[in-house]
């Protein structure tokens, strides 16, 4: 600006815009949206009231500090980020590990514009020579790197902790997983050990269901029986009407033909042993509306484990008038907070060590705490239908402590769903279940 007077009122309005960013804005603040312009107009601001050296704003950034972070800004631009990220992940409880991740990464950013940028920006690049000498330099290692880290990673960094643990997690279970109800053709796709002569055993329900898929399939060889698994995403089938505000309207419409479809396709198939499980968040969370009818749909916790008992028990008495024999599945425990645990933040170093973040326990009176309603509805259920009752926790959480390993086998594959190991292993424990069920 020509006038003085408007280059510091810039100069000022840029700073404090900026200064405003930094206290206004932060991770939960929407990207993009209008916040964006408080830093974006700021900056701007500060560059439009350049130009002149005769107030205080200008002499303020022509200082040697300030220059110097400009000089380093790029620098510290490129390394910050990554260390941040490896400390995260690296160090996830460690509340100063991030912070103190960003302050180290000055050294390497400064040493890097040192002797990295600034000879570059300063190299004679007269000669075709040279210039694919830059090329190649700047090039090739991050290409050699990315293809050495691939193949590690596909290698399992030649460790078998690491290559039983990838297998473990990465394996997908079996089942027909889908919002198609079950139908009589569909049914005979979604069927295991199909020469078997004894009754049929249908496992329905959502992802919670499909997880015990190689429990269920192991349990149908052991008592030739033909075994249905039938699951739909985040969709129990228990008579009632279930909608998720995180869910697309598509899979809000797939759940209201797959759950009702598939019990009326139970309510007319040859009797057997139909094995009940889901998720117990339905009831218990705030982001998903149930209800006997669809005028009646609450996403209330309260009112939802009020409507929890009749429509297990309506549900279980259906089925069990058309001959069939239910066993309802407690749900395995949740790795939620104060206990977040996830595979993505197990490190290679606590893989091979055993040591770490990849190996976590809870006290069982913990996960009661938030899970114990739902499972005191089942046990009265169970009761008051006479229906079978598994409790996996009873292997998961044993000697009062829920644990991510155990039996020498990864239990979860993320925060609340087992392992196809793991399934397996319970083959055992729903054979027992489902021989109880005659007695």
């Amino acid at each position: 600006p020509r006038s003085r007077r408007m280059s510091v009122v810039l100069g000022a309005a840029g700073v404090l815009l900026l200064m405003a960013s930094v206290v206004l804005i932060s991770g939960d603040t929407p990207f993009p949206g209008l916040w964006t312009l408080l830093p974006v107009v700021g900056t701007a601001l500060l560059i439009r009231s350049g130009g002149r050296g005769d107030h205080l704003v200008a002499r303020l950034l022509r200082s040697t500090p300030m220059v110097k972070v400009g000089d380093w800004s790029y620098s510290i631009y490129l390394w910050h980020w990554p260390l941040i990220v490896f400390a995260g992940a690296l160090w996830p409880r460690e509340p100063l590990a991030v912070p103190l991740a960003a302050v180290l990464s000055l050294a390497p950013a400064i040493a890097s514009y040192a002797f990295v940028e600034q000879p570059i920006r300063q190299m004679e690049l007269s000669s075709r020579r040279r210039q694919w000498k830059l090329v190649t330099l700047s090039v090739l290692p991050p290409v050699l790197l990315a293809v050495a880290l691939a193949t590690a990673v596909e290698r399992g960094f030649w460790s078998p902790a690491v290559r039983e643990y990838q297998a473990a997690v990465l394996q997908a279970h079996q089942g027909c997983y889908v919002y198609t109800p079950l139908t009589t053709a569909s049914a005979a796709e979604c069927t295991w050990n199909r020469g078997a002569s004894g009754p049929p055993i249908y496992l329905v329900g959502d992802s919670h269901a499909q997880h015990f898929s190689e429990a269920l399939i192991a349990t149908g060889v052991a008592l030739d029986r033909p075994v249905v698994v039938s699951t739909g995403p985040n969709c129990p089938v228990l008579g009632v009407n279930v909608e998720s505000s995180r869910r697309t309207p598509d899979d809000n419409s797939g759940c209201r033909s797959f759950a009702p479809g598939t019990l009326e396709y139970l309510l007319g198939a040859a009797p057997g042993v139909v094995v009940l499980s889901a998720s117990d968040s339905y009831w218990t969370d705030q982001v998903t509306s149930v209800g006997l009818t669809r005028d009646s749909m609450t996403a209330n916790p309260d009112l939802k484990l009020a409507i929890a008992p009749v429509a297990i028990e309506s549900t279980v008495r259906r089925l069990q008038a058309r001959g069939h024999e239910v066993l309802l599945v407690k749900d395995t425990p949740r790795w939620t907070a104060p206990d977040e645990w996830t595979p993505a933040g197990c490190t290679l170093m606590s893989l091979v060590t055993r040591i770490g973040s990849c190996e976590q326990s809870m006290p069982v009176e913990r996960v009661a705490e938030r899970q114990g309603r739902v499972r005191e509805v089942l046990d009265q259920a169970a009761v008051a239908t006479g229906a079978g009752l598994l409790d996996p926790w009873d292997r998961l959480c044993p000697d009062g402590r829920c644990a991510t390993r155990g039996d020498g086998l990864t239990r979860y594959q993320d925060t609340n769903h087992i392992t196809v190991p793991q399934s397996a292993a319970f083959a055992g424990d729903f054979r027992k279940a489902i021989d109880d069920l005659g007695r």
